[in-house]
Order: structure tokens, then C-alpha cells, then sequence
């Protein structure tokens, strides 16, 4: 696949790339290191083909995993994934292997900019929930800065469900746009590329051939 096919959402430097097959083998063993994964749900090792058919079940409209390239190292996975066509709910979830950037600002960089595109840009999404392990106190206080509210379950569980509305998310984003901008001393700026693909939603495509039409970048 030609890297201008692939779509990219860049902003302040990072970049965020529509994960490929090329790429689940990075995935795979940054996912298996020890070190993340006790901080998932799922803590068992990941075999080469369980990975390949994971790619194959996820690489469709309903499930949008990037890659999260700062300064041009690829350093984390960002998703939205599961997205259900009549409530228009989708799960989020974020991971940073590169130790360098994981107290850094650029995660929260990410996930804003990820939010952003999938409400307001694509409009596939008008609420996004996450699920993290109790313990995990510090990815819990993460989520709730982004807006995310955690949810009281009638039944005890290991895992922590947090929701995120639209609403909510558009109601700080002016906030975190000027910290944003501040921080990285440069204008929050969205930029989107990309072809229309099968594996994007109707809306996607629709959005990327408006701009080949509105001229912001070239077909």
C-alpha cells in the first residue's frame, strides 16, 4: 500500500497512521512486553498468527487502530474500535511503549487529537467508553482529565468502565487546544490525508473526497 493511501492525521508533530499489516509484528512485540502487558485486561503472550488473524478482524469500518509517530519514531497504538452503526458507541484505548513519552504531554496530545477527528471531523462516534483495570489508578486518572466519567457497576470486577460523551469532550476542547498550543508553541492544527478505502466508514470517504474537492490536498 503506497504510504499516500494510507490515512494520516497529523497535528504538532505527531502523526497518526491507519495501522497496515507491515506494522502488527512492531505491535505483537511491543504489546507482549511485560511491562504493558500487566497493565491490560488480555496478559496473555500473542503468537504471530493469532496477531495475523487479529489484524484481519479488526481491519474493517468498525475498527480504527493508528500508530502514534512523534518526531518520526513510531511510539504507541491508539484506537477506536467495535463502533456500532445505530448507537454510534464505540470503545477507545490507548498504549505507549516508547518509556521516554509515557509521562510526556504527547499521549494526551494523541488522544485529543484522536477524539477530535472521530467526533468532530469524521462524525462516526458521539460517545466512547474505555475499560481499565482497577489497578491501574494511574491510566484511570488519565481518562478522567480527558473527560471520561467513570461508571458505577451494580457488580464487583477487576475492570474500571469510564464514558466519554461528544458533548462533554467539545466542552473542553478549547481548553486543551490553547494548552496544546502553548505547550508545543505552535497552532493546534488539524491536518487529515488519504484515499477513500473499503475498510473506512461511509463518512470517512465522504470527508476525504470533500477535501480533494475543496482543494486541501491533492487527489
Amino acid at each position: 500500500m503506497s504510504i499516500n493511501n494510507i490515512l494520516t492525521i497529523s497535528c504538532l508533530g505527531l502523526k497518526l497512521s491507519r495501522l497496515t499489516e507491515e506494522d502488527i509484528e512492531l505491535v505483537r512485540n511491543m504489546r507482549n512486553r511485560p511491562d504493558i502487558k500487566r497493565r491490560m485486561s488480555y496478559q496473555k503472550n500473542i503468537s504471530p498468527d493469532e496477531q495475523v488473524i487479529w489484524f484481519n478482524s479488526i481491519n474493517n469500518e468498525f475498527n480504527y487502530y493508528f500508530l502514534i509517530c512523534y518526531n518520526e519514531k513510531k511510539i504507541g497504538l491508539i484506537n477506536a474500535k467495535n463502533l456500532n452503526p445505530k448507537t454510534s458507541i464505540g470503545e477507545g484505548g490507548i498504549f505507549i511503549w516508547e518509556k521516554d513519552y509515557l509521562d510526556s504531554p504527547v499521549p494526551v496530545l494523541a488522544s485529543i487529537v484522536f477524539l477530535d477527528v472521530i467526533f468532530n471531523y469524521f462524525k462516526i462516534s458521539n460517545k466512547s467508553f474505555i475499560r481499565v483495570l482497577n489497578r491501574n489508578k494511574k491510566a484511570i486518572a488519565y481518562n478522567e482529565a480527558l473527560g471520561y466519567i467513570l461508571i458505577d457497576l451494580p457488580v464487583r470486577s477487576e475492570v474500571s468502565f469510564l464514558i466519554l460523551t461528544k458533548e462533554d469532550f467539545n466542552n473542553k476542547l478549547i481548553k486543551f487546544n490553547k494548552a496544546l498550543t502553548v505547550f508545543f508553541k505552535n497552532t493546534y492544527q488539524i491536518k487529515i490525508t488519504g484515499n477513500p478505502s473499503h475498510v473506512n466508514h461511509i463518512k470517512i470517504n465522504e470527508y476525504l473526497v470533500a477535501q480533494v474537492q475543496e482543494g486541501n490536498f491533492p487527489a
